[in-house]
């Protein structure tokens, strides 16, 4: 329904993952980590990014009336999607130029973000949207951690020339309902 008002014509691709067990987890992880709360995963999510940047999207490119540059890809997700939005707009910035972070789940490997960031080449058209709600973790303590670790990243695109958008939603919640919310803000952010 948003997309049927919105004022640029966007193809979008959604991708169902795997909900048994924590087969989402280890799809939209990039990597080995041992959490304390949700355990070791053995991410797998270089595998998917590599199948979206090397057969999914050139077969939507052939098929599809799009336009195959840079400028006109972008990549998004929720939680575990906006953690891998975050890696692939790191890792793969050759072939996406904008990431709609939505909750994402940065924190759970930060220290491999961090070493990732440091060997990424980031072109300064890149833009960065992230957000997450107030009511998705506990107490200022929560929301400062939430925000201190998205800061980093923040100020890390700024000193390589491109740009983010950093949106604490008040009383947001992690779900679908909340997140629908932000269509507008970061569709305006990423594209006008």
């Amino acid at each position: 329904d948003f997309l049927d008002n919105y004022d640029k014509k966007l193809i979008i691709v959604g991708i169902e993952c795997n909900h048994e067990e924590n087969r989402r987890l280890i799809e939209y992880c990039p990597y080995y980590v041992n959490h304390s709360l949700l355990g070791e995963i053995k991410g797998e999510g270089d595998q998917l990014i590599k199948w979206i940047v090397y057969e999914l999207k050139p077969y939507i490119d052939e098929h599809y009336r799009t336009d195959v540059s840079r400028d006109a890809t972008m990549i998004a997700g929720c939680s575990m999607g906006g953690l891998m939005a975050f890696y692939t707009v790191i890792y793969y910035n050759k072939y996406f130029s904008k990431a709609a972070c939505i909750s994402p789940s940065i924190s759970m490997c930060m220290e491999e973000l961090k070493n990732e960031y440091t060997q990424a080449k980031i072109m300064e058209d890149t833009r960065v949207y992230f957000s997450f709600g107030t009511d998705e973790v506990k107490g200022k303590n929560g929301i400062q951690w939430m925000l201190n670790n998205i800061l980093y990243f923040n100020d890390r695109l700024i000193e390589s020339n491109a740009s983010s958008y950093i949106n604490v939603v008040e009383k947001g919640q992690h779900n679908e309902a909340s997140w629908q919310l932000e269509n507008q803000i970061y569709l305006d952010y990423l594209w006008k």
